[in-house]
């Protein structure tokens, strides 16, 4: 069997000589940001994947997310994100913001979010912070959550400018990974046991597997040479962007239909996070 080459697990966590990881986290907020700068101030009214969002209500739901994530870490937020509600209150609470604002603002927290990490990294801490999906859990896990925010919602920003935009190996991979971990949480909250193995292609491609089991979610990829789902478009799948898993997957309908669900909340398909 091949050497895996990533594992996530709500288990143990991702710890500062997994750098391979934590290059992914500050390579993907650079890249964001990056991006951010390239738009004009005409691109700020466009569209998005994100239907109801212009590239400015999306940059400043990302200013959003990165502020409450550094202050999750730094243990000074304890409020309960209702990620139905919520986001839109935020956006329109900077409203009058210009792009220029909306930038510099993008700059500023994203600087001190890395510095954030960083630091915990640095000191190995492991403190447990409140999170959507489980009471506390490793604040590393959640940085590993921000990332594939970010990630997709990069994806939201460029594929209506860029149709053929690829991102990193390492970075697809992680999104994928994290993805499928994110799928693997609603099954262990009701104590489903899932086995399920499947090739992800092209770009962060790999042999992929998820198990939930005792409690627990693991992802594991291992280095692999079939064909199948191109990674980025597996994402977008489990993240509710085009066809869910149950469409675009290979398997059994029970199993599709519990990794699907992650993809149905975020569409608004479901009425509450499951």
């Amino acid at each position: 069997m091949a050497t895996a080459i990533l594992e996530l697990s709500t288990a143990t966590a991702p710890v500062d000589g997994d750098d391979a990881i934590w290059s992914c986290v500050r390579r993907q907020r650079a890249d964001t940001v990056a991006f951010a700068r390239t738009l004009d101030e005409a691109d700020y009214a466009g569209p998005t994947r994100c239907s109801d969002w212009s590239v400015r209500d999306l940059l400043l739901h990302l200013c959003d997310t990165t502020s409450i994530f550094d202050r999750r870490f730094a243990g000074v937020d304890r409020h309960e994100f209702d990620p139905v509600h919520d986001p839109q209150k935020l956006v329109d609470a900077h409203a009058p913001d210009t792009p220029d604002q909306v930038l510099d603002r993008l700059d500023a927290v994203s600087a001190r979010y890395i510095e954030r990490v960083d630091s915990l990294l640095r000191t190995g801490d492991t403190t447990l912070v409140p999170w959507l999906y489980a009471d506390r859990i490793d604040w590393r896990l959640l940085a590993i959550h921000a990332f594939w925010d970010e990630w997709i919602h990069e994806r939201d920003l460029r594929l209506p400018r860029e149709p053929h935009h690829r991102s990193g190996d390492g970075e697809t991979r992680l999104a994928a990974a994290y993805g499928l971990m994110l799928c693997g949480l609603g099954p262990q909250r009701v104590g489903l046991d899932i086995c399920y193995e499947t090739t992800f292609g092209g770009v962060g491609g790999g042999r992929y597997r998820l198990d939930v089991a005792d409690g627990d979610v693991t992802v594991t990829v291992r280095a692999w040479d079939g064909d199948g789902v191109d990674a980025a478009l597996a994402v977008d799948s489990m993240a509710g962007r085009g066809p869910l898993p149950t469409e675009l997957f290979e398997g059994d309908a029970a199993t599709l239909g519990a990794l699907s669900l992650v993809g149905m909340t975020i569409r608004g398909d479901v009425g509450e996070d499951s």
